[in-house]
């Protein structure tokens, strides 16, 4: 009922399908679900930050993939991606880190997510935040911009797009990418709701569509460009999409309403 319900406000805003078809063929995202296997990645009582990591890159995932985008997970279940030969944790995260960076490099992927979550010292601090890196590629800040206009749709999370420290994977990445810390595991209250399935399908739909938003203006590499025989390049998407989002009704969508409207948009026919 609550997804009729969305849907049918999402419908008022009258979407203009693309005569070409699915407006994502042939853009490719890596989602990064932070630490995993040995690595846990912050803890509070038996939570890891790695279980929520995951859970949320899955969500994510599966978005993406029903409008259309090639998606490739650095990982997709409980292990990280040292080798055999990596015998410490220190060992083990270097190398791993160092794989999650050829992935992204050799991925051609129009946007690399990078989610994790955080933890500080006071537990007063709440609300989920995207860095990129300002030496990093051009395009990831707006990237982390769009990505961050969604997540403050969330009541309560009012946050800014920032530069992040000189993370190793947003130094190391040359495809638009950013971290998305989902929230403060240090917050008793927040903490409750990152393990919440239904608030890490919010913190999903908030990403997905500032990824989409993301894309929306660009033309990438079709299927096969470059390769005899092989395709041409995808067209951008129509602004008509972007201009119904921006006006009176759009604003007033929640990111549920807004990622349902946008999921419709570019759903298989």
């Amino acid at each position: 009922m609550i997804f009729l319900m969305v849907l049918a406000s999402a419908r008022a805003l009258d979407p203009v399908r693309p005569a070409s078809g699915r407006g994502l063929n042939g853009r490719t995202v890596v989602i990064d679900p932070g630490h995993g296997g040995p690595d846990g990645g912050a803890r509070v009582g038996g939570i890891e930050e790695k279980e929520i990591t995951l859970a949320v890159g899955r969500q994510l995932g599966e978005l993406l993939t029903r409008a259309g985008v090639n998606v490739i997970y650095t990982r997709s279940d409980d292990s990280d991606l040292a080798g055999p030969g990596d015998l410490t944790l220190r060992q083990r995260k270097k190398a791993d880190l160092k794989r999650r960076g050829q992935i992204g490099n050799s991925s051609r992927a129009g946007a690399f997510i990078s989610i994790h979550a955080n933890k500080f010292p006071e537990p007063v601090w709440h609300g989920s935040q995207t860095f990129f890196y300002r030496g990093g590629h051009p395009e990831s800040k707006r990237l982390a911009v769009l990505i961050q206009e969604e997540l403050n749709r969330i009541p309560g999370n009012t946050r800014s797009a920032n530069q992040g420290v000189e993370v190793y994977l947003l130094k190391t990445v040359k495809v638009p990418i950013v971290t998305v810390e989902v929230g403060f595991m240090s917050n008793p209250e927040e903490l409750r709701k990152l393990v919440d399935p239904g608030h890490q399908k919010t913190l999903a739909l908030g990403i997905f569509t500032g990824v989409l938003k993301f894309f929306a203006s660009e033309s990438l590499p079709g299927p096969g460009a470059g390769v005899p025989g092989g395709g041409g390049r995808v067209g951008p998407i129509d602004d008509r999409v972007l201009s119904s989002l921006n006006s009176g009704a759009g604003r007033a969508l929640g990111p549920a309403a807004q990622a349902v409207w946008l999921w419709a948009f570019f759903l298989r026919p």
